[in-house]
């Protein structure tokens, strides 16, 4: 198998058909996003961003995510970003955004 046959076969088992891992959290899709929620202790983020997130709709979409996750009274959520997600300059909007990249 190649390496982009795995990659994507992981995307979509794992990412895009996320399936919620606790009681009392959900896996939403939201356009070309599909995070989970659940409450203040629960880990909340999105967890896949489809190829269909362009450069002209990035900047909206990280807002819709911030103000979803606000308007639930989440204190903090996680964006799981992959080097092969895109846009390109997807990271470099999302510290823009705020967010804060673990350590590699």
């Amino acid at each position: 198998m190649r390496t982009d046959d795995v990659r994507a076969l992981y995307d979509r088992t794992m990412r895009e058909r996320a399936r919620p891992d606790g009681p009392g959290v959900r896996v939403e899709r939201d356009g070309p996003l599909v995070r989970q929620v659940g409450g203040p202790d629960d880990w909340n983020g999105v967890v896949w961003s489809s190829p269909g997130l362009d450069a002209e709709g990035a900047d909206a979409a990280i807002a819709a995510q911030i103000g979803h996750c606000a308007a639930l009274g989440l204190p903090e959520f996680e964006w799981k970003l992959y080097a092969h997600d895109g846009p390109a300059d997807l990271g470099d909007r999302l510290r823009a955004a705020g967010f804060v990249p673990e350590p590699p």
